[in-house]
């Protein structure tokens, strides 16, 4: 990375939540030499409290949060939660080592940037992080409050490639945009169209399958 990046880096604050010290390890060290503002958190409750007050109650906003999902006390899902709550303008990145389209589909319905699955590559990690910092401060309404977890897609595994196609599925069912489904036949195509419109703003509306042979 040239230093030209590292400096403008230091002006992106990143808070890291995860209850695993060698997590958060694992993220603080390159984040912090590739330049970025790095605080941690222990807790889902500690990164709330850093989050309502700020840093050392200074009233700190931060540009990015990395939250891990599965934590004692507070999820992450409550942690991506209450920042779109309270700081709208921080982009939330959820991790997980259980990679799966439910989780998915729920921390990108409650407002996170992008969701990263472990083990993943340093990397990975880092350009995520880039993204997110540079993309634009808006607001993310999500799904509504009431909508319910999501728990059957009839979608399994963690491979990378499935982690991968869980994340566009969330997206795409966030989005009013027109969407196309490639694949063989047996590969699932019509799982995730029903998974995109039962987790969509039009999951009340009937969904209809049509076999169309070439």
């Amino acid at each position: 990375m040239s230093s030209q990046n590292m400096l403008s880096n230091r002006n992106t604050s990143i808070l890291i939540v995860d209850d695993e010290k060698a997590s958060r390890m694992a993220l603080e060290v390159p984040l912090r030499l590739s330049g970025y503002d790095v605080s941690v958190a222990g807790s889902g409750r500690e990164a709330v409290s850093m989050g309502t007050n700020g840093a050392n109650g200074n009233g700190r906003v931060f540009d990015v949060v990395l939250t891990d999902i599965y934590m004692p006390d507070m999820d992450g899902i409550e942690v991506v939660r209450h920042f779109r709550r309270v700081s709208p303008e921080t982009r939330l990145i959820a991790l997980t080592a259980h990679g799966s389209l439910e989780i998915a589909l729920r921390a990108i319905a409650e407002g996170a940037f992008d969701f990263i699955a472990k083990p993943y590559e340093v990397d990975e990690m880092l350009a995520l992080v880039e993204r997110a910092a540079k993309h634009p401060s808006t607001k993310s309404a999500g799904l509504p409050s009431d909508q319910p977890t999501p728990s059957e897609s009839g979608l399994i595994g963690h491979s990378p490639p499935m982690v991968t196609a869980y994340k566009m599925t969330a997206h795409a069912a966030r989005s009013s945009a027109t969407v196309l489904i490639e694949g063989e036949s047996g590969t699932g195509k019509e799982l995730i169209a029903r998974a995109i419109h039962s987790h969509s703003d039009r999951a009340a509306l009937p969904f209809t399958a049509i076999n169309a042979p070439r």
